[in-house]
């Protein structure tokens, strides 16, 4: 994705990152072609960071199909893009995935939960949602996830706490 992506990023604190990360667009309901330009962005930005990334375009491949990829890579981290056509769909990959992957970490990210935080976070499975841009926050969240850090530090997202209270 680098050649493709040029993005503005410097590594954080100049740590080199090696999480396994996974982006997913789950557009399986309403395909188009276009890209996912935002989200491509997310990826440019973690791989400029180091973090070994690959992506997932529900576009080109159905819910069954993902998951089966997801299940073969044991991604530490899981980060979909949401929009809330593709919601019901999303979260039915997620619940199915996090039972047989407990411990990866689930991140949602885009306009569904970004306007929906609450009910986003609540949804099983879902571990940790990112509001606003997530190229201004997806390193410094990677980074935390892979070093066991604090969460509460980590600007423009929610997660649930060890009690699975919702933290925002």
């Amino acid at each position: 994705l680098n050649t493709v992506l040029q993005a503005q990023a410097a590594p954080l604190s100049n740590v080199q990152m090696s999480s396994k990360v996974t982006l997913v667009f789950p557009r399986f309901v309403y395909r188009n072609l276009g890209m996912p330009l935002g989200f491509l962005w997310v990826a440019g930005v973690l791989e400029k960071a180091g973090v070994e990334v690959t992506f997932l375009d529900g576009t080109f491949l159905s819910r069954e199909q993902v998951l089966e990829r997801l299940c073969i890579s044991k991604p530490l981290i899981v980060f979909f893009s949401l929009q809330s056509v593709f919601a019901d769909e999303t979260f039915k990959l997620v619940k199915e995935f996090k039972a047989l992957n407990p411990n990866s970490k689930v991140i949602m990210g885009g306009p569904h939960p970004t306007l929906l935080p609450s009910e986003t976070l609540s949804m099983e499975g879902v571990d940790i949602i990112v509001t606003k841009e997530a190229e201004a926050t997806v390193q410094e969240l990677v980074h935390a996830i892979e070093n066991k850090e604090d969460l509460h530090n980590v600007q423009g997202i929610g997660f649930k706490d060890a009690s699975k209270k919702n933290v925002f």
